[in-house]
């Protein structure tokens, strides 16, 4: 069995991006699961919280219902 290097990226599946008070980013993923590892990226390509937040909202286009933007 193949160790995965310290470095690799988890990517993650979820069902949707939720608001939230009890995490420091202020969102939670519902329903998240491990969909791969990425050994072909590093850590300077994680996503940020600015593009956490324009997923938050883009969500809500696919849903055809207002988001709301409160930080």
């Amino acid at each position: 069995m193949s160790q995965t290097p310290l470095s690799s990226l988890v990517e993650v599946a979820y069902n949707e991006i939720q608001r939230s008070p009890k995490y420091e980013s202020g969102y939670a993923l519902k329903f998240a699961r491990i969909k791969r590892i990425r050994e072909d990226r590093s850590p300077e390509d994680i996503d940020t919280y600015a593009r956490l937040g324009k997923s938050y909202q883009k969500q809500f286009e696919k849903k055809g219902r207002p988001g709301y933007w409160r930080r």
